[in-house]
């Protein structure tokens, strides 16, 4: 039976945190694009133009043929709406913000990016429609407001899922995933590894295609088991260690930071107990305002 998406929000708590994520992850992702602004200052001579037209094409290239100073205020512009969006009062103003720059941003940087500010795009647009405090609305505004708010919810969480399910389906279609050599081979190109790696990468190294099996195994797993409340937990763990493990291994730590700031849509009330659990402070804390509080 499908469920009334407007009549309660489906995890508030689970949204709040993903808002928090998002604006984490966004103010991260300036450090990176303030990086490569700064290194190299005349970026806007070297790049050509994304095919486009229209309306949306002029608002998301602003920054082309432009001094670098431009890309500098845009990007503190990004960041001012980044820190907002720590504030729920200020999501709606504070996703438009990032949304506008950061299309600007990205389309002026976007050879030397990656996909990680795409989907971290598409995480800010989701939640420009989500309202963690949607349940207090009244009447036809709150009928509405939890029904987008639902929606989005769900498209999220698609989003999460399809980032493992589609990737999958590639891997597999190829020998180097199957056979257990596809990191060792990456991690042997010095741009997509990094120097404490390159002495023992190889494709045959029996520890990299144990790593490689079992990148293809978390992926597989990943979709399916995330609906089992007692494993969940676990896969989130180590969902944070694989994607730590790329921003170490190959250097990509925006990828690592936005995967792990969209788990937050997964979380739930038990699966944040458990986590908790596991952390000593977080654990005595808790047990600590249960005291004072009886």
């Amino acid at each position: 039976m499908i469920p009334d998406l407007t009549k309660n929000l489906l995890d508030p708590k689970a949204i709040r945190l993903f808002r928090i994520g998002v604006a984490v992850a966004s103010m991260f992702n300036v450090l990176v694009i303030s990086a490569l602004i700064l290194k190299v200052p005349l970026l806007t001579e070297a790049i050509l133009q994304i095919p486009g037209s229209g309306k949306f094409y002029e608002a998301t290239n602003l920054l082309f043929d432009r001094v670098p100073f431009v890309g500098l205020f845009f990007l503190g512009l990004n960041l001012l709406g980044s820190v907002a969006l720590l504030k729920t009062a200020y999501r709606i103003p504070a996703c438009l913000l990032i949304l506008f720059t950061g299309s600007n941003l990205y389309n002026l940087m976007y050879p030397y990016l990656n996909m990680s500010q795409y989907l971290l795009l598409a995480l800010t647009t989701y939640l420009l429609f989500m309202d963690e405090k949607a349940d207090e609305r009244k009447g036809t505004l709150g009928v509405i407001s939890r029904g987008l708010t639902n929606t989005f919810y769900i498209i999220c969480w698609a989003q999460v899922l399809a980032a493992y399910i589609f990737p999958f389906i590639y891997k597999v279609q190829g020998e180097m995933w199957l056979n257990g050599t596809a990191l060792g081979t990456i991690l042997s190109i010095p741009e997509f590894s990094r120097s404490f790696i390159l002495g023992f990468a190889r494709p045959d190294h029996w520890f990299l295609m144990l790593l490689t099996w079992a990148t293809l195994l978390y992926q597989a797993a990943f979709p399916i088991l995330i609906w089992w409340k007692k494993a969940k937990p676990y896969l989130l763990i180590a969902g944070v260690m694989f994607n730590l493990g790329i921003g170490i291994a190959m250097g990509l730590a925006d990828i690592a930071v936005v995967m792990i700031a969209a788990y937050a849509i997964l979380l739930d009330e038990a699966t944040i107990r458990k986590l908790r659990s596991w952390v000593p402070v977080l654990s005595k804390r808790k047990a600590a305002d249960l005291s004072s509080s009886a």
